[in-house]
Formats: C-alpha cells, structure tokens, sequence
C-alpha cells in the first residue's frame, strides 16, 4: 500500500506492544504534529485510531475533482492527519493524509472517478516497526521522502528487518526515534554501575528495546537513516545492526549489545559519511571475532563507549577504513581497540583524539599497507599495564604523529619505537587512581589526577566532558 504524501516531511508514529493495528493511519504530515498534540492523531492510552469505520461512501468532493468520504464518527479530525483507505473497487489502496476537513466529511487527494466505498482509518499508530514498513513499502520507492518514525515501546523480531531505499534520491531520509509514553523524544542519560555521579553506561531503562530473535539483523539501507534513542541486543552471527549500503548514516543517543560470539554489533557502510555519536556499541559474546564496529569510508565516532568481547585473541573495539575517533572510551576491549583495515584501497586519514583506553589488549594496530597515512593520536589516555600502545604491521617506520598522550601503570617493553614522526609519549608511573570509580564504569577524572589538564592542545587527556570538549574546562571527565 502506498503512503502517497504530498509534503516535504511526514511524521509516521507506531506503538509496539499497544492494542492498535496495522490498519491505523499511522501519523500525519509535520505541519500538522508541530501545531497540535499526539491526542489530536490517537488515543494516546493505546495509540488506536480515531476513526475507525468500515463502508462508508466515497463521493467526489467540491468542486468534483477529488474525493469525499464521510465518515459519520462524530470526532475532530486534524487536517494533515494520516488515513488508511481500503477501497471497495477502483481505486489504489493506501495512506493519504487529510486535506480537507468539513463536518463528518474528509477529502482525499485523490483523482475522483466514480462512486463507491472504502473502510477508513484516520490516525492512531501502527502496532510494530514491521507493519510500518509494510505500510510504507512503496514509499521507499518514491522520489523523494521525509519521515521521521517515532518508536515508543518494545519490539521483538523473529526474522531480518531491512529497510530499502528503493528509487530514493540523496533526498531521501528516515529517522527512527525512541520516544516515551508522551510521544516526547527520549534523551538518555549515562548513570555508573557502581553509583557515583552520573557517568558510564546510557541508562536504557527508559529507551525503547528491539530485540533481535537469534540469527537476524536490522538494517536500513537507505540514502540517509538516523537511529537515536534505542536500545537493541539479540544475537546475530554476522551483524545486530546497521546497513549493507547507504549515502549517510548518523547513529545516536543508542545501546547496540550483540551477544553472538563471531560478530559485530553494528556494522556500517557507507558510501558518503558515518556518524557515531555518544552510544554504547557492546560485544558481549565470550569468544570468537567479535566486533564492536565495522566501519566504512568517512566514519567517525565521538563520545560513545566500546565494550568487545573477553577473547583476548580476536576482539575488536572499531575496525575500520578511514575514520576519527574523539573522545570515546574504550572499555577492557581483551583484543584490538581499533584496528584499520588493510584491505582499504585508500586509506586517507586516521586518528584518536582525547579517548580513554582502560585495560585493553592492543590501543591501535597499524596495518602492513603501503599507502596508510599518518596517524595521528593526541590527549589520550591509556591506564593497563596489558596495553600495547601501537601494534606497527609495517616492516618499516610508520609516519605517525603523537603528542600529549598520558599512559598509567605501563609496561615499557610494549612501548612503540618503530614509528616516525613521534613527539614521545609522557608516561605516568602510579596504580590507576586517575578516575573516580573505574570499576562502576565512571571514568571521570579526579581533580588531582596527573592527567587533568595535561594535554595542552585540547585540555585533559582522555575522554572529556561536553564542556571540556567545547573548551570550557570546567568538566570533571567525560560526558
């Protein structure tokens, strides 16, 4: 069924779990959500939707050039709002939004031909995230599309969710966001495991959950998706999350948590740009090649927490082509935290900026390719006397840049001295007491730590806080 809409950007809303069905409108058009409230669309108790009738005439409207369907439910219905029709013969099923509202009658902007009848839903909010595709299959294949899909609720998958771009133009974008029972976008906070101030983990208690059955993914391979607000664990082999091909990705605000012993929880590519930004990308699977990321060209990660696997051989944090990563947290990743793939035929930039390294295997592995530039990494901070620093593959010196880096409880034997362009690291004798409270994930500076206001070029070594970041230095560590 077609979601045939005329407006640059249409709100689609869906409630996993409620009593509503796939047959609901499922939203309406931007205009109109920004000008009244989520009861105007629903039942905002158990999303259903406002009218719900079955038979009723189709006419042609005034002026006899589209057509009118009187409902007769005796309800306010808000121009702009998302109807389901299904006609009785004639006409192509769909969702159209409202264009006229008079009395009990609505218009359709759709071309009148002849009388009949259809059944007709106005509002509510498609009962899962797979319904909602169903319901927009051919809107993926329009021209151009704007659509935001608020996600409120938990949802269970029990086969690959993929969402196609179809004929799309680079104008075509989706954004998935995780909303409350108020339909109000969810920003999650961090809290620490072991309590504290609130730092560590995002506090998932509030985010939508989509669990992923054993064996299958979500992926969304469209010209541009934004995933923000959601919590997603399952168990796939080769992926939890992410897309086989897209222009643009931004993932954020998320808790991605693959629990297979072989892969990634989030695996990207993308032939324009990716984004990162403060999520919990965690491989929790005990063994295997797991992989927290798998990045493509043009990545980017900023202020997120990477968790890997216990494999101490072959767990990965961040594997990828070309790709920044500032201000993250790499957290007792056993193997590599970032790895930068040698097949890559161009490798054009690498760097870790201001991230905390804590009891990882390996920091950065350099690969054995010719054409790898220069690496940069600066303000880090690395605490493990397990930590090899840098993992140089090449047979020769490696161009590489490193400045103001602090390294805590280190074994200077792992110390990289086949790398050029080295500014030298500043190593820091001592027992680990740098952070507030490690151990419940609050990785905070302390104010008398050696590493607080360290790094002359960007404040603190490690990762930061939003105002440090900013410039301010008036935080306590990160976030």
């Amino acid at each position: 069924m077609a979601l045939n809409v005329t407006s640059d950007f249409v709100v689609f809303v869906w409630l996993a779990g409620a009593t509503s069905s796939q047959d609901n409108g499922g939203g309406a058009t931007k205009a109109a959500w920004d000008a009244n409230t989520p009861s105007d669309f629903m039942n905002t108790d158990s999303g259903e939707a406002i009218v719900s009738v079955n038979a009723v005439n189709v006419t042609s409207a005034a002026g006899g050039t589209k057509l009118n369907i009187n409902h007769a439910a005796n309800v306010t219905v808000i121009t702009g709002t998302i109807a389901r029709l299904d006609f009785s013969g004639t006409y192509i099923n769909g969702y159209f939004p409202v264009t006229v509202v008079d009395n009990n009658n609505v218009t359709i902007d759709v071309t009148y031909s002849v009388d009949i009848t259809c059944d007709i839903d106005i509002g509510g909010a498609i009962d899962g995230l797979f319904s909602l595709i169903d319901a927009a299959t051919d809107l993926m294949d329009a021209s151009t599309y704007k659509c935001d899909v608020f996600v409120q609720g938990d949802e269970t998958f029990t086969a690959d969710l993929t969402v196609a771009a179809g004929g799309g133009t680079t104008s075509t974008m989706l954004r998935f966001l995780g909303v409350d029972s108020n339909w109000a976008r969810i920003v999650p906070t961090r809290v620490a495991i072991g309590g504290g101030i609130a730092n560590g983990l995002l506090d998932t208690s509030i985010m939508p959950r989509l669990t992923v059955d054993t064996g299958f993914s979500l992926l969304f391979n469209i010209n541009f998706v934004q995933v923000d607000g959601l919590w997603v664990t399952g168990n796939d082999p080769v992926r939890l999350m992410g897309s086989a091909a897209s222009d643009q990705q931004v993932y954020s605000n998320c808790v991605i948590d693959n629990a297979s012993t072989t892969n990634n929880a989030i695996s990207l590519v993308s032939d324009v740009g990716t984004l990162v930004y403060n999520c919990d990308l965690i491989a929790s699977g005990a063994t295997g090649n797991t992989v927290c990321c798998l990045m493509d060209a043009g990545s980017v990660v900023i202020h997120s927490r990477i968790i890997s696997g216990s494999s101490s051989t072959s767990s990965v944090g961040i594997r990828n082509d070309v790709g920044l990563i500032v201000n993250c947290v790499f957290d007792t990743v056993q193997g590599l935290a970032i790895f930068y793939d040698a097949n890559a035929s161009t490798v054009e930039f690498h760097g870790a900026i201001n991230c905390t390294f804590y009891e990882c295997g390996t920091e950065v592995q350099v690969p054995n390719f010719e054409s790898f530039t220069p690496l940069v990494y600066v303000n880090n901070l690395s605490v493990g006397n397990d930590t090899t620093i840098i993992d140089n593959l090449w047979t020769s010196d490696r161009l590489f840049f490193s400045a103001f880096n602090r390294i805590i409880d280190f074994d200077t034997t792992k110390y990289p001295t086949d790398l050029t362009g080295e500014l030298g690291f500043q190593d820091i004798l001592g027992a680990g007491t740098d952070f507030v409270n490690a151990a419940g994930k609050d990785f905070n500076l302390r104010a008398t730590a050696p590493a607080k206001n360290a790094g002359p070029m960007l404040g603190n070594c490690g990762a930061m806080s939003d105002e440090e970041a900013a410039g301010a230095g008036t935080g306590e560590g990160w976030w």
